[in-house]
């Protein structure tokens, strides 16, 4: 099902004008539905990032905490 709807999604044509995009519901509904899926994609692998480094890196003075600290100590 997902792969279907992929490739339905990758199958649409940037050729369309701005007056069939908004005057066709179908066309407005992928374009839209493709926007959201690349959204999602990319929220999903910054969550995915984070988590990996979390695991990775576990001790917090590592991370931001160190930095703001350090920062804070030298002014």
């Amino acid at each position: 099902m997902a792969k279907r709807l992929y490739l339905l999604l990758a199958n649409i044509q940037c050729s369309h004008s701005y007056v069939e995009v908004w005057h066709n519901p179908n066309v407005f509904l992928l374009l839209t539905a493709r926007v959201a899926l690349l959204l999602t994609a990319r929220v999903a692998l910054l969550l995915t990032a984070r988590a990996v480094v979390a695991v990775h890196f576990p001790n917090p003075s590592w991370g931001r905490a160190a930095f703001t600290r350090g920062r804070a100590a030298s002014t």
